[in-house]
């Protein structure tokens, strides 16, 4: 079994397309989103524009090519995405963690996650020191839903898959592709989780990681699904990254 790279260069991302690409794992119609940082913000299914708020920073040592380090020194967003979340929905991204994020630190959200409007249809995927969170609203309330960082990982790569499944009423969490847990979800926070416009780096607010915490983060291959993810895609998703 080849392990979860930590700390190495893997490989260069391979072409979508390509014979060892995205859409040869997945139909073409389930990505949403396929960020790979590869030295810009492209969304490598070329769908989605996004804009760039300050400066976002790319380093070699991604897991594929190259990765982002985003958060108060930059961030991004676009209007492109405003239908996602209506329906089951996947989030699956590259963290790089240290245990220095002591405070909430947005990775990827189409609502504010700081005190302002949690209480909105949307979702936010936060990174802290120990755990994930991925916290879904709508108009009357929100609920976060948490999950521990891998036990004895202080530093390195890791691999979170979070599926929002709204036929079960569930969210399923893959740590490292291996399913980690299963939460029930109240149906009324299920009801619509799109939002006009998706941050990545920061929440829907654009304040988190700039005004309320000083937050700095790497990652790499962000890709949204269509559909939430089960085991088997899950082992689909490792198998590409050649860690079968």
């Amino acid at each position: 079994v080849t392990p979860i790279p930590r700390d190495t260069i893997r490989r260069e991302t391979p072409a979508l397309d390509g014979e060892k690409g995205l859409f040869r794992a997945f139909p073409k119609d389930d990505v949403a989103l396929a960020m790979c940082f590869d030295n810009d913000l492209t969304d490598a299914a070329g769908r989605h524009t996004f804009r760039e708020y300050n400066t976002v920073k790319y380093y070699s040592n991604g897991v594929n090519g190259a990765c982002a380090e985003m958060g108060m020194t930059g961030f991004a967003a676009t209007d492109g995405l405003k239908d996602f979340g209506k329906g089951s929905f996947t989030v699956a991204v590259w963290l790089n963690v240290d245990r220095s994020i002591h405070e909430d630190c947005v990775v990827c959200s189409n609502r504010d996650w700081w005190w302002k409007n949690r209480n909105a249809n949307g979702f936010t995927f936060v990174l802290k020191n120990n755990d994930t969170v991925m916290s879904l609203g709508c108009p009357t309330d929100h609920d976060n839903f948490i999950t521990p960082l891998p036990a004895g990982v202080e530093s390195g790569w890791v691999h979170i898959i979070t599926a929002v499944d709204k036929e079960k009423n569930e969210l399923r969490v893959y740590t490292d592709f291996a399913f980690t847990r299963s939460m029930p979800v109240n149906p009324a926070l299920l009801a619509d989780n799109s939002a006009p416009t998706f941050f990545v780096g920061n929440d829907a607010g654009g304040e988190n990681n700039t005004k309320a915490f000083p937050n700095i983060f790497r990652l790499d291959d962000l890709f949204l699904f269509n559909r939430a993810f089960t085991d088997e895609d899950a082992a689909r998703l490792k198998e590409y990254y050649g860690l079968d």
